[in-house]
């Protein structure tokens, strides 16, 4: 497994290979390193695909700055064609393809895995007799094995499972991707959907955004995404459950002066931890019915969201000006929507949350002293925001490029039904907005700003950009000087940012 530190060292690499201008070749590092940080649950990156990933951004850098994760497709992709090439085979990449598509759709919707070798053969028998071909059934079943595409199982040779997970989401959603195109028949992809809360059906959806040119496959996934979610109500600041009402504020602090080195640390932490974990042979241990559940529609509402949130940037150019209005309403709402419902059940569960951990810190933990009650709904008022926040970022992060900014960032002016849009948008400023607008904009919201919730929030979010939104000194000392000039810690950051000031302009 090639590590975070490592990718990123390998990418800047490779870059300047390829582009030395250098504000250039700092963006298209930070562009490739996100989108790659962002997929990488569906491949193991390895050095071969980040190398093979920046030549073809590089080489195609007009297209790549919109459409970076087509660019992940094409690149899986041809790892995919180089398999099957490699082995001189009767059978062309575009057969192998189609036979692999059919093979992974009937595992998928029959939910039978691992894969007899008779599902196999009954696959490639129905497509030689659709498409009037003869392939011969043993000799794709071995370029599959040596392609090491397909893998026998060790105690039953007779079975058989993708080398990768991900190999399944891929030709799934390359087998609806034609079928909806051809027939229009939509009932794979509201099963697909609607199921999206399972792993698989995610990462199918995913796959599906990502190979496609129809866009009426988008505008479907939008018009399920309105239909699961028309009946929830915003989250706004006249409708705050009860234990998020506060006369306090809580204490925000600047992150250490070491907060970037120690992300870093966590994320290669959390990646060894995901390379350890066990991979569940039964990939379909789900009903139907589980999906109706509470907290498994609020995963599917939050899968929507981030596919939503995907396709702004991806089919910009397909979409018509209404339907890039449909997707950033969808963009803001969605996280509002999700946030309130989740928020209403904690509502409604806050006394007894509070009452559990009262009892349990004083007779479990005989020398931990009794917590209490204000700390404890001041712990829950805590995660509520850091989910809410973490709504906002993710949806934010995947939808704003340099080419969608400007539909993200007038929407709030256009649409002021929820004040909370402007912190939405201040997410939106952060990622791709100068950074003097994101000051701007951070310190004004900030003075006009009445509730407690909202006034914390804007200072949470200011104190993360201030460690990993560059900016020039002045910014910086402006930034600290409106939200934490009484923090031990505001001296250090000023230093400290002084000093990545100058070491940019080379002094």
């Amino acid at each position: 497994m090639f590590y975070a530190d490592k990718r990123t060292e390998l990418i800047e690499k490779s870059v300047a290979c390829h582009i030395t201008e250098p504000t250039l070749k700092n963006k298209i590092v930070r562009s490739i390193s996100d989108t790659v940080n962002s997929q990488k649950r569906l491949i193991r990156l390895d050095p071969d695909f980040i190398l093979k990933y920046v030549s073809y951004y590089c080489k195609n850098v007009g297209d790549a700055a919109s459409r970076t994760t087509n660019i992940f497709s094409k690149v899986f992709e041809a790892n995919l064609v180089n398999a099957l090439s490699r082995f001189k085979a009767k059978i062309s990449v575009e057969k192998a393809f189609m036979l692999l598509s059919a093979i992974a759709y009937n595992v998928h919707f029959q939910k039978q895995y691992p894969i007899p070798s008779e599902m196999i053969f009954r696959c490639i028998e129905n497509y030689n007799q659709e498409y009037g071909t003869n392939v011969n059934v043993n000799e794709a079943l071995d370029l599959f094995i040596k392609s090491q595409i397909l893998t026998p199982l060790v105690d039953d040779e007779n079975s058989y499972v993708f080398s990768n997970n991900s190999y399944i989401a891929f030709f799934v959603a390359r087998h609806l991707n034609i079928q909806y195109h051809e027939t229009g028949d939509d009932r794979d992809l509201q099963y697909i959907i609607k199921n999206a809360c399972f792993g698989m059906n995610g990462d199918i959806l995913l796959f599906l955004t990502l190979i496609t040119d129809n866009v009426r496959i988008l505008r479907f996934i939008l018009e399920m995404a309105n239909n699961f979610t028309e009946s929830w109500i915003e989250f706004r600041l006249d409708n705050i459950p009860d234990f998020m009402k506060w006369s306090k504020d809580h204490k925000v602090e600047l992150p250490a002066a070491d907060a970037t080195t120690q992300h870093e640390k966590s994320v290669i932490k959390d990646e060894k931890s995901a390379l350890n974990d066990i991979e569940v042979l039964n990939i379909y241990d789900y009903s139907e019915e589980e999906a109706e559940e509470f907290g498994n529609k609020l995963i599917r509402a939050i899968q929507l969201l981030s596919i939503v949130a995907r396709c702004l940037p991806i089919f910009e150019h397909l979409m018509r000006k209404e339907e890039k209005e449909s997707f950033v309403k969808q963009i803001y709402e969605l996280p509002n929507k999700i946030f309130h419902v989740w928020v209403t059940k904690i509502d409604e569960e806050a006394e007894n949350y509070v009452n559990y951990f009262k009892y349990h810190s004083d007779k479990q933990y005989i020398k931990q002293k009794p917590a209490k009650t204000k700390d404890l709904i001041q712990g829950l008022q805590w995660i509520a925001m850091s989910f809410l926040l973490e709504l906002y970022k993710v949806s934010m992060k995947q939808a704003v490029k340099e080419h969608t900014f400007s539909y993200i960032a007038n929407y709030p002016e256009r649409c002021e039904t929820n004040q909370l849009y402007d912190l939405q948008k201040l997410f939106a400023l952060e990622f791709e907005g100068s950074a003097n607008d994101f000051v701007n904009a951070a310190i004004k919201m900030n003075d006009a700003a009445k509730e407690p919730i909202l006034k914390v929030m804007i200072k949470r979010l200011v104190a993360n950009a201030a460690i990993f939104k560059e900016m020039d000194y002045k910014e910086t000392q402006r930034l600290n000087e409106a939200f934490f000039k009484n923090n031990p810690a505001y001296r250090t950051k000023s230093i400290i940012s002084r000093q990545r000031y100058r070491k940019r302009r080379g002094e």
